[in-house]
């Protein structure tokens, strides 16, 4: 069943690629999940894209759908076209519709609780970034032919969810497919900033917005990273909550 959710999600994003469109449609507004206010994808070289992620229940279940999860410090950020049906480099042999941007994240790993971790990990993530090395993106696209380069840089309706930065350390909730590397679970539950760990499902440009239970005002369900690091037991909370005091994750 786990495998047959992978592939489920992957043929998803592999669809929706199909359907990206202009991100400068200001009719158009999307929410961010676990907040109430409505954001707009931000003007510019970007063309906006929507998949139907898994959505999980709990942290409980979210790890039984991870292969790692794991705490790390993103040292640099790097973008590459790849062959979205397996997650390698392009080839000649790779059709035009499936030569897809990507953003990689290479990290230092802090804490490792899931998976067959090293030291050392790269992280991707499919489709781009908004406001960070614009021009190093569009180039890329051009170089490689990406598909639909001159809509612009492809990037999710929810993109800061996992928008990284460098020198900042995440929680990662991970997935191995046989090919390429690891990738996020699903774009809302993946990600989460270390600087307030008890914060529900919010990072980069959202405000902070508390909640007391598990799902929003919209019945949806709300994942802090000290939720996650709760379901490996006492002993892995206790070392978090002291690392975090001692600021190893800031």
């Amino acid at each position: 069943m786990k495998r047959i959710m992978r592939i489920l999600s992957c043929l998803m994003m592999i669809f929706a690629m199909i359907g990206c469109s202009h991100a400068d449609d200001s009719s158009m507004n999307y929410p961010e999940s676990g907040i109430s206010k409505y954001s707009e994808i931000p003007s510019g070289p970007y063309a906006k894209r929507t998949a139907d992620w898994p959505i999980y229940q709990d942290a409980h279940e979210l790890v039984d759908h991870a292969d790692m999860v794991l705490i790390g410090r993103v040292k640099s950020i790097e973008f590459q076209v790849l062959d979205l049906t397996n997650a390698l480099p392009i080839s000649e042999e790779t059709p035009d519709h499936a030569k897809e941007l990507y953003t990689i994240y290479h990290m230092d790993v802090l804490t490792a609780y899931q998976g067959n971790v090293t030291n050392e990990i790269s992280v991707r993530v499919m489709g781009g970034m908004v406001g960070y090395e614009t021009d190093q993106q569009l180039a890329m696209m051009e170089d490689h032919h990406a598909f639909n380069r001159e809509r612009g840089i492809p990037i999710w309706d929810q993109y800061s969810k996992a928008q990284c930065e460098v020198g900042k350390t995440y929680l990662f909730v991970l997935s191995q497919f046989e090919t390429g590397l690891p990738t996020i679970v699903n774009l809302e539950q993946s990600v989460y900033d270390l600087e307030e760990p008890t914060r529900k499902n919010a990072i980069g440009e959202n405000p902070a917005v508390y909640y007391s239970g598990n799902a929003d005002e919209h019945g949806k369900p709300l994942i802090s990273a000290l939720d996650i690091v709760d379901s490996f037991g006492d002993e892995c909370t206790k070392s978090f909550e002291k690392n975090w005091k001692d600021n190893l994750y800031k």
